[in-house]
């Protein structure tokens, strides 16, 4: 796997609804700017620590869609791409 070049389009790993949107002026643990999806079965995907997001809560996007572009917002401890968990209901 390659490493992420900032500017570069992040794209959707699947389909889903993004359920949070996050700024670096936000308290959201050293994220920076990110987009979490939800997806089929209620899988969660986090894609963090980005320069700019295209898309806001409520917003359905389709895999392969740019999400937003990489960047340096955030903590650099934080994973870029996680899988944050997956809903019980």
């Amino acid at each position: 796997m390659e490493a992420t070049v900032c500017g570069e389009a992040v794209l959707a790993a699947e389909d889903g609804l993004v359920t949070e949107s996050g700024t670096p002026e936000m308290w959201n643990d050293g994220l920076g700017e990110y987009i979490e999806l939800t997806g089929l079965f209620g899988k969660k995907t986090r894609y963090s620590r980005l320069e700019k997001t295209l898309f806001k809560k409520g917003d359905y996007v389709k895999k392969g869609m740019a999400l937003g572009y990489a960047g340096r917002s955030g903590d650099a401890n934080n994973m870029p791409f996680c899988v944050v968990g997956k809903n019980a209901d």
